[in-house]
């Protein structure tokens, strides 16, 4: 009889615990609509603070889910778009993975941190954040923080990043190196190389081996091979200043040097 009592109590208090749950529905904070292609969202749940569990739930065209801090979303293809409830909007391209790390939107509280593991997110900040707020999208090389603006981050691969502002301005800290980013201009962070702000509104015209020249030339250092290995993404400018170092520093044939 006392042991049948015992087991009532704890089932007791289990449902208890689970009607607690059931009467704080969780709050939607952010939505997750694939416009094309297909997306995977992985959730994971922790019960009554004992054990967790995951789930995937796959997204197609028109369909929609509710985010949720923890959250991962892969876009497999296609493209989709993550809303906050403020209004700001996260595009994600294809093949791009983010991880939803910390996502608290209140009326007095605004904490955003998303986690790009790869592929590329257009991010449209429309809350002025106050003080102690923050939207930050973070890489494995670099992290960008924003007071409200339009901006895009791209993994070009595990040691560096790319970040692109059309409005506002985006801090970028890369280890101890910070660089304010405007609008009109982009900074590549290369781990082991310091940030560099150019202008991103002109297209790179030329083949970046006009410029650096073949194997042997002096000016095929490893910084000119990263940025010719990202070359889609840099403009002619970036591309002639290195040049124009290197050449400084190089004896050129004919000039009276050995």
């Amino acid at each position: 009889m006392r042991r049948l009592l015992v087991i009532g109590i704890i089932v007791l208090v289990l449902f208890g615990a689970g009607a607690i749950a059931l009467a704080k529905p969780e709050t939607a904070v952010a939505t997750l609509t694939v416009s094309e292609g297909q997306a995977t969202v992985k959730k994971t749940r922790t019960q009554f603070g004992i054990w967790s569990s995951e789930t995937a739930v796959t997204l197609t065209p028109g369909t929609i889910v509710t985010i949720s801090q923890g959250d991962v979303i892969t876009q497999e293809s296609g493209s989709g778009q993550l809303r906050l409830q403020d209004g700001s909007q996260i595009d994600l391209t294809a093949s791009t993975t983010l991880a939803v790390d910390e996502l608290v939107i209140t009326s007095s509280s605004y904490r955003v941190q998303l986690q790009l593991l790869a592929g590329k997110t257009i991010n449209r900040v429309v809350k002025l954040l106050g003080a102690e707020d923050y939207f930050r999208v973070s890489t494995p090389s670099s992290t960008a923080a924003v007071r409200g603006t339009l901006f895009s981050v791209e993994l070009l691969s595990p040691t560096s990043s790319q970040v692109v502002v059309d409005e506002g301005i985006v801090q970028v800290s890369m280890g101890t190196d910070v660089v304010q980013v405007g609008a009109g201009q982009m900074v590549t962070a290369v781990l082991g190389q310091p940030l560099l702000v150019v202008p991103h509104n002109q297209p790179l015209p030329v083949n970046p081996n006009h410029i650096y020249g073949r194997s042997g030339n002096p000016h095929d250092t490893p910084e000119c091979q990263q940025l010719i290995a990202n070359r889609n993404d840099v403009r002619t400018s970036h591309f002639v200043t290195h040049a124009q170092q290197h050449t400084n520093r190089t004896p050129q044939p004919g000039n009276g040097n050995s």
